[in-house]
């Protein structure tokens, strides 16, 4: 799998789990949390949901290295799964970023049905649909089966 998928969601929708089961199937496998990408800010790290100037320079600053990272990842023939908790102007800079770097294809899934941060998260990826009762694994399991379909391509 030589694409980019972005997983949005809460960590009560499993979201880290189902990515380590996604990565589990595919040889190659590169899982970034774009949180994770906070920890290079050693000065002024802005909270998340702050709109400020620094805050939204180091929204964008996380986001280009994420996809930075992916081009790089893609071109080593590796896939690349990507975790961060969406906005409309996140997803904007996912497609400015994805344009620039010519990272393609690109994949969202919303995993969690109400997205209190965009407004109608199925005109822009897929919403995955599950009982409560499903596992990581069998979230998974949808997730390969709508990438497969391309029912879930950013359109940049």
């Amino acid at each position: 799998m030589q694409q980019v998928l972005l997983l949005s969601g809460t960590e009560d929708s499993d979201i880290s789990a189902v990515a380590n089961a996604l990565c589990e199937r595919f040889d190659k496998m590169l899982l970034l949390r774009v949180a994770d990408m906070n920890q290079f800010i050693q000065a002024g790290l802005q909270e998340i949901g702050v709109v400020t100037t620094s805050a939204i320079e180091q929204k964008i600053l996380g986001i280009r290295n994420s996809i930075s990272i992916a081009a790089n990842a893609i071109d080593m023939r590796y896939g690349v799964i990507i975790i961060d908790y969406l906005d409309e102007m996140s997803i904007e800079i996912y497609k400015t970023e994805c344009l620039k770097l010519n990272v393609a294809p690109v994949h969202l899934i919303f995993l969690d049905r109400l997205s209190p941060t965009i407004s109608n998260p199925e005109s822009i990826g897929h919403v995955l649909e599950y009982n409560m009762e499903s596992n990581p694994v069998e979230k998974a399991d949808q997730i390969q089966k709508i990438i497969g379909s391309n029912q879930s391509l950013l359109t940049t």
